[in-house]
């Protein structure tokens, strides 16, 4: 993930951060930029 930003229901959040943003519709959406690799990798428990 590195250089990369990462916005859930469009608010800017840190990688672990908790609470997460208010649920759009009772979703959450998120989004990751371009960063420093080619390549990223990302979990959700």
């Amino acid at each position: 993930m590195a250089g990369r930003t990462i916005r859930v229901n469009g608010v800017v959040v840190t990688p672990g951060q908790m609470p997460l943003p208010p649920a759009v519709n009772g979703s959450y959406y998120f989004q990751f930029s371009a960063g420093s690799f080619s390549w990223a990798s990302w979990n959700f428990w």
